[in-house]
């Protein structure tokens, strides 16, 4: 999801509180670029000490936690105890997960009242979406009943590749209203504006791009509001 996450920019939602910003990627470097946005600033200006205080990024440390975990018990609730504390502080947190279903996702997953599940258009991508459904309903089951999803976010559709379309086509034929409406297609600025260190928006306003996460912050907002 790391690049939804870099270019759902923050003017979208000035309408609400601010957002944290959690990373659970297990990077080399953290992460420093402004594409990591602030939900709810208008203001950018101090946005070195906003960084330091709502985006809790990440290192390679991270990947020696599910060893450290292993023998702990209710090791599953360490993020979501630590979440409970602050979370009635803000409309929205929202926690960046790397792809995989080890034990840093499973604490994401029973911290959070919902999951955004973006799908590439392509085949592979639908095999691995099965395994996160079934992962979901573990979850579910075992660990959070509150657990819900978003919705299906569809990324990376060329509109020129017979699979782009037939795995959209599969995709709103099996889940339906839980796809998002937004499809974010290949843009070449969406891949150019984490080398410049920005988001979408502030890289290139007028792309194609932009007003595709332009449609899905709205999309998300709308839903939240109902």
């Amino acid at each position: 999801m790391n690049v939804t996450i870099d270019n759902l920019p923050d003017k979208l939602f000035n309408s609400i509180n601010s957002t944290p910003i959690f990373d659970l990627h297990t990077h080399l470097f953290p992460p420093t670029h402004k594409s990591y946005f602030l939900l709810g600033f208008k203001n950018l200006l101090n946005y070195h000490y906003l960084i330091a205080e709502l985006l809790i990024a990440s290192n390679i440390d991270l990947v020696g936690i599910e060893i450290e975990l292993i023998n702990e018990n209710k090791r599953e609730y360490r993020l979501k105890s630590e979440l409970d504390l602050i979370s009635k502080n803000y409309d929205f947190i929202i926690i960046d997960c790397a792809p995989s279903l080890g034990l840093i996702t499973i604490n994401a997953l029973t911290a959070c009242n919902s999951v955004i599940v973006p799908i590439q258009c392509e085949y592979f991508a639908l095999e691995g979406l099965g395994k996160l459904l079934n992962t979901i309903k573990s979850i579910q089951k075992l660990h959070n009943e509150e657990l819900d999803i978003e919705g299906l976010l569809l990324t990376m559709f060329d509109t020129r590749l017979r699979l782009s379309n037939q795995v959209v086509d599969e995709v709103i034929k099996h889940f339906g209203e839980m796809v998002f409406k937004t499809i974010i297609k290949r843009n070449i600025k969406l891949g150019e504006a984490p080398g410049f260190g920005k988001d979408i928006i502030s890289y290139d306003a007028t792309s194609r791009g932009t007003k595709n996460y332009l449609s899905l912050a709205n999309e998300i907002i709308q839903k939240n509001k109902s």
